[in-house]
């Protein structure tokens, strides 16, 4: 059933869901009420507390993480720290449970998370002010406990507005880490570790350096100039732009992103404080920013601090001065460090690589090919952090390759054409190069045995020296799979090129290695009957081949190959198209273009019913056959027939009969016969007799 914007929200058509804890007793004095609430971790329930019938907030982990210890123990941190805490702007930690799944009971307070405060109202600058010490005076007690919160931004925030005044209380201190502590007592928040939400980390958790409470304080100034401007600090598209801002770039003063504010001068330098890049030139404590904050009140000025000139601030504050500059800092940064974590190489490296390699491929189409060099050379430097194969390295090496060809620079582009080959497998042992070549030769002597046994050699030696995911793996796949299809197994030889054509796609989705495997899966499919399938393998190859210039006489096989998909299909306006595109490339290259593309043109032409174009493209490829010496052959029929078909269909039929009389010639050349040899025969018996009365029959073959 298709269901249109109206019937899709009819309440019949909505199976109900049920919350599973609504209605149950937890922990058998814990009564769930309603669902207050839903995050990554977990949802946050209303509950009543059955014996004291008080209302309680409890967050139950998500069931599907239930069983995950390191989500669990954090849940378990989370509990002990904040009981140990007793302060008005911090939310109350009560219980702690693990069943039915592990669960925390706290306070309830009955408030809005910032964030939903600051889509509905804008906060004036003195309660601002209020918002702010607050939050300030629950940090400054976290902090004296030794908790550093992580996660500061305005959803974890609850604000109140009773009798005109607000008031505040901090939450989610999952991620909280402790700097007081016994050595080795904070696993979960190990150097090295990149936790937080992107539009409020500050410089040295994205780069997964120690941190202390002037991060807390950063993210705190990234709070404030939202609260202030009813802006975040920066908007990113992804975690690799957040980096980049956080680590580089100057934000924009209030005054600018929200004139109509008004924000008053000393509450712009207390947010500039917080929001220092390296920890030394901020705020050092909450007491310090608490100070000022009331000084602000008061309508005092507040003086912007002066940086410190720290030698350890190097890899942090980085000048802006071109947007190249800015990434190779970045990434210079990032490398830095002397551990990294699982989490950073995954989710941060790969954004990096993406990045850069997408700047590099701009700078590419600008014509900038030096300064794309620097974005792909930046890019295989963050790369190192990166698994073997990895996509983005592959790319960026061969992109390298390709430009230090073109500059004529190539020794250098040897040099990454081998890094390249080493990193997806591609290297030919000598034995793998030389069964190859035989096994080229004896599909073309008709040997399909001897080449299948051959086929299977290479697999074995491309194994056991590059691995199953290996581009050597895949293209020996895919000539075994040519030696089937040759030997007429095309179901056969899908199977083996299907997985050259995935292997190769993972590998580097990009190279003409890959577009040739997906246009000879291409052929093999169209061999099978799969017209649809071969159609879209064939595309994707002509796609990657006209992304790598220069042209190339593969580019002109794929269009003609595809061509011909389309006449099986007899889509003759496409096939036209693509054996155009075939015939231009060839003319681009300075080569003559083929007999077989000039008579499949020819054959389209004709079905399409525009016979003076299709007699004048048969009769060039006759001209062509004629020079190479194959005009006397069985194979010149495919444009002698047509030829006489063109001319009987334009009533002349003296030229018809002497086209279907070389049809018949070529069997005297030749001394065999086969079944088109009746058909040749009574065609030119049709034009020759002048009694029949028949007139033209439309003739089915067209070959």
């Amino acid at each position: 059933m298709v269901l249109d914007e109206q019937t899709a929200f009819e309440p019949h058509e909505i199976a109900e869901v049920k919350d599973p804890y609504i209605g149950k007793t937890l922990a058998g004095r814990y009564k769930i009420e309603l669902l207050l609430g839903s995050g990554g971790w977990g949802n946050v329930y209303l509950a009543e507390h059955m014996t004291l019938t008080k209302k309680v907030a409890i967050k139950i982990l998500h069931q599907h993480l239930a069983k995950d210890e390191d989500r669990q123990k954090r849940l378990e941190q989370e509990a002990q720290v904040l009981s140990k805490l007793d302060n008005q702007y911090i939310i109350k930690t009560i219980d702690y449970g693990l069943t039915p799944a592990p669960f925390i009971v706290m306070e309830y307070f009955d408030g809005k998370s910032l964030d939903m405060v600051l889509e509905n109202e804008i906060v004036e600058e003195l309660d601002a002010i209020e918002i702010c010490e607050q939050i300030s005076l629950g940090l400054q007690a976290a902090h004296a406990a030794g908790l550093v919160h992580r996660d500061l931004k305005p959803s974890n925030v609850l604000i109140s507005k009773q009798s005109g005044a607000y008031r505040t209380k901090l939450l989610d201190f999952g991620i909280a880490k402790i700097v007081q502590s016994d050595p080795g007592s904070n696993k979960l928040t190990a150097t090295g570790e990149i936790l937080g939400s992107p539009p409020y980390m500050s410089p040295e958790q994205w780069t997964a350096r120690p941190t202390d409470q002037r991060s807390d304080i950063y993210s705190l100034g990234c709070l404030m100039y939202e609260l202030l401007s009813g802006k975040a600090i920066f908007e990113g598209a992804n975690n690799f732009e957040y980096l980049n801002l956080h680590l580089t770039e100057t934000p924009k003063s209030i005054a600018q992103v929200a004139p109509e504010r008004k924000v008053s001068e000393a509450l712009e330098n207390i947010v500039k404080n917080c929001l220092q890049k390296a920890p030394e030139d901020r705020y050092q404590s909450m007491p310090e920013i608490l100070h000022d904050l009331s000084l602000a009140k008061e309508g005092k000025r507040i003086q912007s601090r002066t940086k410190a000139k720290a030698a350890g601030n190097k890899n942090i504050t980085v000048a802006p001065i071109t947007k190249v500059a800015v990434m190779v800092s970045a990434v210079l940064c990032l490398l830095s460090l002397a551990a990294t974590a699982f989490i950073f190489k995954e989710q941060i490296a790969k954004t990096i690589c993406e990045n850069l390699n997408q700047q590099g491929d701009n700078l590419l189409k600008a014509h900038r090919r030096k300064d794309a060099i620097t974005y792909f050379q930046q890019s295989l430097t963050v790369g190192q952090l990166l698994r073997k194969h990895d996509r983005r390295r592959v790319l960026a090496l061969s992109r390298l390759a390709n430009i230090f060809s073109k500059e004529g620079s190539f020794s250098e582009a040897q040099k990454y054409k081998n890094e390249y080959k080493n990193e997806i497998g591609d290297i030919e042992p000598p034995e793998w190069k030389a069964i190859a070549n035989r096994t080229q030769t004896d599909m073309k002597r008709l040997q399909f045995i001897e080449a299948k046994s051959l086929g299977q050699q290479l697999r074995t030696i491309a194994q056991r020296s590059a691995g199953k995911d290996s581009m050597l793996y895949a293209r020996s796949l895919d000539l075994l799979g040519e030696v089937y299809r040759e030997n007429g197994k095309a179901l056969n030889a899908i199977n083996f090129q299907e997985k050259a054509a995935n292997i190769a796609e993972a590998l580097d989705s990009e190279s003409l290695t890959t577009s040739s495997m997906l246009n000879n899966l291409g052929v093999t499919y169209g061999a099978a009957g799969n017209l649809r399938q071969a159609e879209e393998a064939m595309n994707k190859a002509i796609s990657i081949t006209v992304a790598n210039p220069p042209l190339s006489m593969e580019l002109a096989t794929q269009y003609s190959n595809l061509g011909s998909v389309y006449i099986n299909e007899k889509n003759y306006v496409k096939a036209l198209d693509v054996l155009r595109n075939a015939e231009e490339v060839m003319k681009q290259l300075g080569s003559p273009p083929s007999v077989a593309l000039k008579s499949r043109i020819g054959m389209v032409l004709m079905r399409l019913r525009r016979y003076d174009e299709s007699i004048k493209e048969l009769l060039e490829a006759a001209a062509l056959r004629k020079l190479n010496g194959s005009d006397k052959e069985t194979k010149a029929n495919h444009e002698y027939y047509n030829l006489g078909y063109c001319y009987e269909k334009k009533g002349d039929l003296k030229k018809a009969a002497e086209y279907y009389q070389r049809c018949m010639d070529t069997y005297k050349y030749s001394n065999v016969m086969d079944s088109y040899y009746p058909m040749f025969k009574e065609s030119y018996d049709r034009v020759t007799s002048s009694s029949n009365g028949k007139g033209t029959q439309p003739l089915t073959n067209g070959k």
